[in-house]
């Protein structure tokens, strides 16, 4: 509902009526009217439209407006995102020895929102290095670059000032990775949904 309230008296009860009013004309054929017009309009897009005598002296007018229930917000059907991070690299002490290569990755599923699927890699297969998938809580890898954090069996916590995150991955011996803090925040904000940090 719009109101609105002026000084003057008249209601122009013929108008509400529906009814042709002399006084919205100047009275010449062709001629601009005077007033009624913005009332017209009003009139015309409202479900209900009134005028009553205010009891501080002159009129309000008021209308009610028919709005369209919100729209639900459209949802981009989201594809799972995975990040290939190189934990370490090199190449072996002797001449003729090929060079080697560690990956962390993370791996995101919509129909698993709150979980990251962290993978560890080496290529070629390094016997010292595990090889496995471990499930770890958005919100741990998130707390995990802020403060020390254990989620199924891993342990991640923030180093360098911050700058690195180093998780600690559930094997025999436990396997220490270190990776950049700004790419698993990236990551993170790249997977994040309404509702989800």
């Amino acid at each position: 509902m719009v109101a609105v309230r002026d000084g003057a008296s008249d209601s122009f009860p013929s108008w509400w009526r529906g009814e042709d009013d002399v006084r919205t004309s100047t009275g010449g054929e062709g001629q601009t009217p005077r007033w009624g017009l913005g009332l017209t309009i009003v009139r015309s897009l409202a479900e209900s439209a009134g005028v009553h005598a205010d009891s501080a002296g002159g009129k309000v007018v008021w209308a009610v407006l028919k709005t369209d229930a919100p729209k639900p917000a459209q949802t981009v059907a989201q594809r799972p995102r995975r990040v290939h991070l190189t934990v370490n690299s090199g190449r072996g002490t002797q001449p003729d020895a090929s060079s080697w290569v560690v990956q962390l990755e993370l791996a995101w599923f919509p129909d698993e929102p709150a979980v990251v699927l962290v993978g560890l890699t080496s290529r070629p297969r390094h016997p010292s290095v595990p090889q496995g998938i471990w499930r770890v809580a958005r919100s741990s890898l998130r707390d995990g670059l802020r403060a020390p954090v254990r989620d199924h069996g891993m342990r991640l916590w923030p180093e360098r000032k911050g700058h690195q995150l180093v998780l600690e991955v559930p094997s025999h011996p436990a396997h220490i990775v270190r990776v950049s803090a700004s790419r698993v925040t990236h990551f993170l904000d790249s997977t994040a949904g309404p509702g989800r940090r």
